[in-house]
Order: structure tokens, then C-alpha cells, then sequence
């Protein structure tokens, strides 16, 4: 977790830092999901140079909404369980994908991932990162 002190969401060079200690070999990101699009994409481009090119973008917070306190850990059992299940799930409402790095999820789609990394962010400039890894 990190925080970089902003009365609002969190910098994208903040959530890349946070997420840079847990990143390695993942192969689904669960971002951050804050509905601006340009800090959707200032997302996207801080974690793509972490991550290989090939990585599935995820957004379980769009179908769930906001859960508060609970919402990091609901994000770490869902991604468990779709991960066991094999399945990515689309990003809710969302039709065509802005360009940009990562592979945004559109439909439900089929995975070996055994690696994920779930992001979760709030204010005042705070965020979490938490990997789930499957044996």
C-alpha cells in the first residue's frame, strides 16, 4: 500500500509504484476502476511498462460498485475463485475500449492465469495492491 498525500485519487506513478513491489509474472490486472477516463489511461500506461504485453484487464469494482472498506478483500476472493474457475469476466458497460496498453476484457473469456493482481484505490491519494496466486 502507498499514499501520495492528493486530496483525491491517487497519481498513476503512485499506483505503479504500489503496484511494482507485487507485480511480477501476473497476468490479470483487476484495476483500479475509478469510471475517468484519463486516469483509467494514465493507469494503464504507469503498469504497462511492469507487465507484459499480454496481460488481461479486469474491473470487478464496475460490476460490484462500491463496497467501502470491504472492497480489497472481495476483489482478492473473486479474483481466486474466476482464476480457479479458468474465467475473466467483461468490464461492465463497457462496449470498445479506449486504445492503450493492457487487454481490457470485453466478454467472458477463458484463462490459465494463475497469477492476478487486484487494485484498489481511495482518497485521500491511497492505494492497495494485493496479488493472488494460485498454487
Amino acid at each position: 500500500d502507498g499514499a501520495d498525500g492528493h486530496r483525491g485519487e491517487p497519481e498513476a506513478r503512485t499506483i505503479a509504484a504500489v503496484a511494482s513491489r507485487v507485480s511480477r509474472g501476473a497476468s490479470v490486472i483487476d484495476g483500479a476502476a475509478r469510471a475517468e477516463p484519463l486516469l483509467d489511461l494514465k493507469e494503464r500506461e504507469a503498469l504497462a511498462p511492469l507487465l507484459d504485453d499480454e496481460v488481461r484487464l479486469v474491473s470487478l469494482s464496475s460490476s460490484m460498485g462500491a463496497l467501502g472498506a470491504a472492497t480489497s478483500l472481495v476483489q482478492v476472493i473473486a479474483l481466486a475463485q474466476l482464476l480457479r474457475r479458468g474465467l475473466l469476466p467483461p468490464i461492465a458497460g463497457l462496449r470498445k475500449p479506449a486504445e492503450g496498453p493492457l487487454l481490457p476484457v470485453t466478454s467472458v473469456s477463458s484463462t490459465v492465469a494463475r497469477t492476478a493482481l487486484a487494485l484498489c484505490t481511495g482518497a485521500p491519494g491511497l492505494v492497495g495492491a494485493v496479488r493472488v496466486e494460485l498454487p
